[in-house]
């Protein structure tokens, strides 16, 4: 069993983990980084914290699939939506279009 201290400094590499690759992947667009920083509330950080936890990576992956999930489709949206999509399949692997 992991003492108290420990598991309060797995839980903070693990947060350290995801937002850190969150911020380096929308480093050049700050108006896209700082609308999903709007968007992620403490349930979804402590999900992807979680998610982190056990597995290095998924934390990013999962606040994407989260917000990609609930962004609006309008183009009036303040967030750009396409900008988000891009980034999320450059974060997975995948070719962007």
């Amino acid at each position: 069993m992991k003492s108290t201290s420990s598991r309060i400094a797995a839980v903070d590499a693990a947060e350290r983990r995801w937002t850190t690759a969150l911020s380096k992947l929308y480093a050049n667009t700050p108006e896209v980084y700082a609308a999903l920083i709007d968007a992620i509330d403490q349930d979804l950080s402590s999900a992807a914290t979680a998610l982190e936890m056990h597995k290095p990576g998924s934390g990013l992956h999962y606040v994407l699939d989260a917000l990609r999930a609930h962004l609006p489709t309008k183009p009036a949206s303040s967030v750009p939506t396409a900008a988000i999509a891009s980034s999320y399949e450059q974060s997975n692997g995948k070719p962007q279009t």
